[in-house]
């Protein structure tokens, strides 16, 4: 892997799908928002809230989203926050594959710190298969010794 930093978004798709989601949720809010006006009613404008809530949610995972790798360190930053590690603090990592869901990774770390993931939404899956293939793959290892 080359010393320069790359920095990836979500994919299209995900893009797509979040912002679906936040014009459906910010609508369906303005409709209880309006309800909660024209029937005066606290619970009505609470769930509204709570709708407007979901679609910021959402906002937020589709601007803020990002993967960030370099040579020997990785970045994954979702709303507000960025978990990252260097390549020595990585134990190794594991691969979730699934036929309905994108595959996920999840990043082992040492010291019992709580472990990265890395979701399949992001661009650049070539270079993080590629980087990922520093460390030490924790299924293929433990299946070795059953």
């Amino acid at each position: 892997m080359d010393p320069i930093r790359h920095e990836y978004r979500q994919k299209l798709w995900h893009k797509t799908l979040c912002l679906v989601i936040v014009l459906f949720m910010g609508f369906a809010g303005a409709v209880f928002a309006y309800e909660s006006v024209v029937l005066p009613d606290w619970r009505i404008f609470l769930f509204s809230l709570g709708v407007f809530a979901v679609a910021a949610n959402f906002l937020l995972l589709m601007v803020r989203s990002r993967l960030v790798i370099d040579s020997q360190r990785i970045a994954v930053r979702y709303y507000f926050r960025e978990h990252s590690a260097n390549l020595s603090e990585i134990t190794g990592y594991r691969e979730f594959v699934s036929v309905k869901y994108p595959t996920y990774w999840k990043l082992e770390l040492k010291g019992g710190r709580k472990p990265i993931s890395i979701q399949g939404s992001f661009k650049g899956g070539d270079e993080l298969r590629a980087w990922l293939r520093q460390l030490p793959n924790l299924d293929r290892r433990e299946r070795r010794f059953d």
